[in-house]
């Protein structure tokens, strides 16, 4: 049955770099561990290499990715492979499936990569690769395609995926929106609801200042509260991998920019003429 080992690294100093836990196969003897290790310190950018038989895992630190793929290679030219290890990367950014599949391709299209299980609900993915690709190299992978990543690090008091602090803005931002929403709409649907409060509303304030009014909150609404629909949207949509965040951007918007222009037309358009449908009884039959 085939093992996947936790790949561990811990950022250290600049100078030497992170630490990186391999586990060996085929190791029997000390004189196993000791060519083992040997093999380890002679790459270039490792250093403080150990081989421990009883657990049969090696401890090195490394300059970076390439390092880590020139150790992989020289314990598996020695005689020792390393297995493959398991990397799990917080992913941020993700909306739906369609985001999910984007992250799933990248991963998987990796040279060294067995698979990629990407999990929306835990905004994490989980990878099992060879022990020549760096956690970070795949972290930086999936950030290029627009989705924040980071090493999972694991803490002994959670255990699971920490949805606090995005659970906190969420309701921080529906909170403001529905502040800023709940005016436009009393104003708005309130006066079809009563029209007696329709026709309060235009000779109390007037037509013109009930628009203005309407515009800027719902342009607060957009900027403040629902700014994160464009600052993620945005981006997808000009890589030519729109997502959810996309679609609500541009058909809000599209709606923002394009219901003022009705309301308030320039002074250079001629105005749009009226339009009359009247309606022919039928005839009847003698």
């Amino acid at each position: 049955m085939k093992d996947h080992s936790q790949h561990k690294t811990e950022p250290l100093d600049g100078r030497s770099g992170q630490q990186v836990d391999l586990t060996l196969t085929g190791m029997s003897c000390a004189s196993c561990a000791g060519r083992a290790e040997k093999a380890l310190n002679a790459v270039q950018g490792v250093s403080n290499a150990s081989v421990n038989l009883a657990t049969s895992r090696a401890t090195l630190q490394v300059d970076g990715p390439d390092a880590l793929a020139r150790a992989a290679e020289a314990v598996a030219r020695a005689g020792y492979p390393a297995q493959p290890l398991e990397t799990r990367l917080e992913v941020q950014g993700m909306t739906c499936a369609s985001c999910v599949g984007r992250v799933e391709k990248a991963l998987t299209a990796l040279p060294g990569v067995d698979s990629a299980i990407v999990n929306l609900a835990t905004a994490s993915a989980t990878i099992h690769h060879q022990a020549g690709i760096a956690p970070q190299a795949l972290a930086d992978l999936v950030t290029a395609k627009g989705y924040p990543a980071a090493i999972c690090r694991e803490q002994a008091h959670h255990a699971g995926h920490d949805h606090g602090g995005t659970a906190t803005q969420i309701r921080r931002n529906f909170l403001i929106a529905l502040v800023l929403t709940l005016p436009v709409f009393i104003m708005e649907m309130g006066g079809h609801l009563i029209p007696a409060f329709h026709h309060w509303q235009h000779m109390r304030f007037g037509q013109q200042p009930l628009w203005i009014l309407q515009f800027l909150l719902t342009g607060a609404v957009l900027v403040w509260p629902g700014r994160v629909f464009f600052s993620l949207g945005i981006p997808a949509l000009l890589r030519g991998a729109p997502e959810m965040n996309s679609l609500v951007a541009l058909g809000a918007g599209r709606r923002f920019c394009i219901r003022p222009s009705r309301h308030s037309p320039p002074a250079c358009c001629p105005p749009m003429p009226s339009m009359s449908i009247s309606r022919r009884r039928p005839s009847s039959s003698p």
